[in-house]
């Protein structure tokens, strides 16, 4: 019991820095797109010795695919962001706040379905339920809240908490699917 509560304290925080440093300037990607997935695979496979606990690895996907909104044309060297983001910003006829919360929807939504794998594996619908509306509802409510909390400074890197805690909150998800049940 008592290491379970310490893997949802300190998993987590883990997670929450790696996301966080693979999206600051000068650093590597892989820190978020490798790094989260291996942390959670060791948990996994702590918790489960079945080929199945391999389904996290997954979450190299959503990981990988980015949400980044186009930058304005007028801006100079404007970031043309992720094809997700086109799209909903193109949906949305340029409404740059409506495309952000779409498009990290549509993120949060692709950890859903992996976690919803992992509940059909794991025979746990009610759990899934919780940690895969986690998932969506954490990254939607990046654009309303946790892009203003700024930043702070770790590994002399400037690293935003908005980034860390949406990290975090996918690495909470994984784990209730596994450890709550």
């Amino acid at each position: 019991m008592i290491i379970n509560i310490l893997l949802l304290i300190f998993i987590p925080i883990i997670c929450g820095i790696l996301g966080s440093l693979g999206g600051a300037e000068k650093s590597s990607k892989l820190f978020r797109r490798i790094g989260i997935p291996l942390v959670l695979l060791v948990v996994y496979s702590f918790y489960s010795r079945s080929f199945w606990s391999m389904l996290i690895l997954c979450y190299i996907w959503p990981l990988c695919t980015g949400y980044g909104i186009p930058d304005p044309p007028d801006r100079p060297n404007p970031d043309k962001g992720s094809p997700i983001g086109r799209f909903w910003l193109s949906k949305t006829h340029q409404n740059y706040f409506m495309a952000d919360i779409l498009t990290r929807s549509t993120i949060g939504t692709m950890f859903a379905i992996i976690l919803g794998l992992i509940a059909i594996w794991r025979r746990n619908p009610f759990v899934y339920a919780y940690s895969g509306s986690m998932c969506i509802t954490g990254l939607a409510l990046t654009p309303i809240i946790w892009n203003k909390l700024g930043s702070f400074s770790l590994f002399g890197k400037k690293l935003l908490w908005g980034e860390t805690i949406i990290y975090w909150i996918i690495s909470i998800a994984a784990l209730i699917q596994v450890i709550l049940t």
